[in-house]
Parts: C-alpha cells; structure tokens; sequence
C-alpha cells in the first residue's frame, strides 16, 4: 500500500463508523467530507474513501488495531497533527453516548495516538 496521511485519516473514521458492522453509503459521503479531507475535491475524496474502504474489509478486528497502532506515528508526526486528529474524530461521535461501540473505538484510537512516541 502506498498510503499517504489522508489514507490513514479515512481508515480511523471507517474503524469508528464500522462499529455497527455496517457501513453506510452515506457514511462514505460524510467521510470524504470531512474537515481533514476538505484539501481533496469530492470526487478525490469519496475514491480515496472507498480504496481505503477496499482495504478495511479485508482486515479482521485485531488486524485493524493492529494496523491503528503500528501506523500512527507513521502518519501522525507532529502533537498539532495528533490534536487535530482527536478533535476531528471527538467531532464524529460527539452525539454517541459514551458507552456505543463508536465511542469505545474512539477512546481506543485517543489512546493509541496520546501514547505514540
């Protein structure tokens, strides 16, 4: 895979979305508009969406968060990068009650970036 920072951002929105095992067409639009990927023209975004979404189906659970750990500080250089990535994810699920599967899979990401050295 050659990924860049846009890819891993789509792969922890899906990872959150996929929570219900379901992954709706309209999920696929909202992520491709997200804050992060607004530098992308819709098109480039949902294609971006949907090749990262080609790959996510092909992972079991753990290999997700396998991938989620082994990759953060890959593409999440930078503290402000991190903190903008928390708060964009925050954003997703901020209407979730706190024990959905959509946030438990956000605190874990949180986790996961906030101990990345």
């Amino acid at each position: 895979m050659n990924w860049v920072y846009e890819h891993f951002l789509a792969y922890l929105h899906l990872s959150i979305a996929d929570c219900d095992c379901i992954v709706s067409q309209k999920e696929l639009n909202n992520l491709s508009c997200f804050t992060l990927l607004k530098n992308l023209s819709p098109e480039r975004g949902l294609k971006l969406v949907k090749e990262v979404y080609i790959e996510f189906l092909s992972h079991t659970e753990e290999e997700k968060r396998a991938y989620i750990r082994e990759n953060v500080s890959k593409f999440l250089r930078t503290e402000f990068i991190k903190n903008r990535v928390i708060v964009d994810l925050e954003d997703a699920v901020h209407l979730k009650d706190e024990e959905s599967e959509e946030y438990i899979m956000f605190r874990y990401i949180r986790k996961v970036i906030n101990n990345c050295k």
